[in-house]
C-alpha cells in the first residue's frame, strides 16, 4: 500500500476502467457499504461499492508509483469542486440557552374577490356531479350500519 500523507495511492484493475485511484479517509459516503474514490482516468471523485471495488484495487508497481506527484495533483483539483452524494451537511446544536431567532414566512395578501388568482386548476361541473353521488352513497352506507 501506498500512503503519503493519509492518502491511499493505488491501482483499481477494472478492464478497461482500470486506473490509477486516491482514498482519502477523510471522505466519509455515510455509508459503510462505499467509499469515495479519485479516479485518475475519469479525473473525478466517485463513489464506489466496496464489495466490488476493494477486491480490484492493488498497490502501485514501481512504474506506477513515479506518477504518484500527478495523481495527488488530479487529486487536490477534484476535491476542490467535489460535492458529496446526498451533500450532507452537519449542523452543531445551537448553544445551550442560546436564542434562535426564526422569521415567520411573508404572506402576499390577495383581495377576496380575486379567488381565481388561488386557482391553480378548473374543475367542471361534471367533478362536482361525482363527488355529490359519492356522498349520497357515504351516507346511504351509513344510514344502513345504524339500521343494524
Amino acid at each position: 500500500m501506498n500512503k503519503i500523507n493519509d492518502l491511499w495511492y493505488g491501482y483499481l484493475e477494472a478492464g478497461d476502467k482500470s486506473s490509477l485511484v486516491v482514498i482519502d479517509p477523510l471522505l466519509e459516503t455515510g455509508n459503510p457499504k462505499t467509499v469515495y474514490m479519485y479516479n485518475l482516468s475519469a479525473n473525478k471523485i466517485t463513489e464506489y461499492k466496496r464489495e466490488i471495488a476493494e477486491p480490484k484495487l492493488r498497490a502501485l508497481n514501481s512504474t506506477e508509483a513515479g506518477l504518484t506527484q500527478d495523481l495527488k495533483t488530479g487529486y487536490d483539483v477534484a476535491r476542490k469542486a467535489f460535492v458529496p452524494r446526498d451533500n450532507r451537511i452537519a449542523l452543531a446544536p445551537a448553544a445551550v440557552g442560546a436564542a434562535v431567532s426564526v422569521k415567520p414566512p411573508r404572506h402576499t395578501k390577495l383581495p377576496a374577490d380575486d379567488i381565481d388568482a388561488l386557482d391553480d386548476f378548473s374543475i367542471d361541473d361534471s367533478d362536482l356531479d361525482l363527488d355529490e353521488e359519492m356522498g349520497e352513497e357515504l351516507e346511504e352506507d351509513l344510514d344502513m350500519n345504524e339500521d343494524e
